[in-house]
């Protein structure tokens, strides 16, 4: 992602590339039914339906994160962010216009998704679900393991976090709200060098150089 985002527009491009040579492995038949799916229904990760719904969950959970812990986004900037993103389309084979050009379309487009009924948590996803979020690990990361908990859960929609079996109760949510308060509050105190990712840095350096604005995937100003 920090490629795509602050790279060159070469370094963007392979990294796209990168992508879909992972996807071609990722194909095959459903071993059995799936809510609105049959068992052996094919499925691919170059399927664009499938495509923009992860490409979806990431912006949103992007700027979900970021009014959090951060601040506030401007609707006009939401609408910049989607409509540069969508560039990444024709290099992962996502027909053109197919993304969400606004922050409109793309709640439009989840909040759809999610009452159309083709959004299920399997077992097998809760089984995987699990082990990412309660890893083995030294009983001395506990609490670092049980805040990043809070905070991923505390980010699901509350229907797919209810599907996924995982309890969510008001403690939950003050330790959610707290942390990013928190945050929230240090942010600016932490120096530039802690704050902000080296790739992000250097892309801001070459912005204020060229004097024009960076654009996401195009890597370019």
């Amino acid at each position: 992602m920090l490629g795509l985002c602050f790279g060159s527009e070469g370094e963007a491009l392979a990294i796209a590339a990168r992508i879909n040579a992972i996807h071609d492995r990722v194909h095959g038949r459903l071993p059995e039914a799936a809510g609105l799916f049959a068992a052996g229904t094919a499925y691919s990760a170059h399927d664009p339906a499938l495509l923009t719904w992860v490409h979806a969950t990431l912006l949103v959970m992007n700027l979900r994160v970021y009014e959090l812990f951060v601040a506030p986004v401007r609707a006009e900037d939401k609408d910049r962010y989607c409509a540069e993103a969508a560039a990444i389309e024709g290099h992962l084979g996502i027909p053109e216009g197919h993304l969400p050009r606004t922050f409109g379309e793309l709640q439009r487009y989840v909040d759809g998704s999610l009452a159309s009924g083709e959004i299920l948590v399997t077992d097998v996803a809760r089984t995987l679900a699990r082990k990412i979020v309660y890893p083995d690990a030294p009983r001395v990361a506990a609490p670092a393991l049980g805040l990043m908990r809070a905070i991923t859960l505390g980010l699901l929609p509350p229907p797919i976090r209810d599907g996924y079996g995982f309890p969510w109760t008001t403690r939950h949510e003050g330790v959610l709200r707290l942390s990013a308060g928190l945050v929230r509050r240090l942010l600016p105190l932490t120096p530039p060098w802690v704050r902000y990712w080296p790739a992000a840095r250097a892309a801001l350096r070459a912005t204020n150089r060229s004097g024009c604005p960076l654009h996401i995937f195009h890597g370019r100003s």
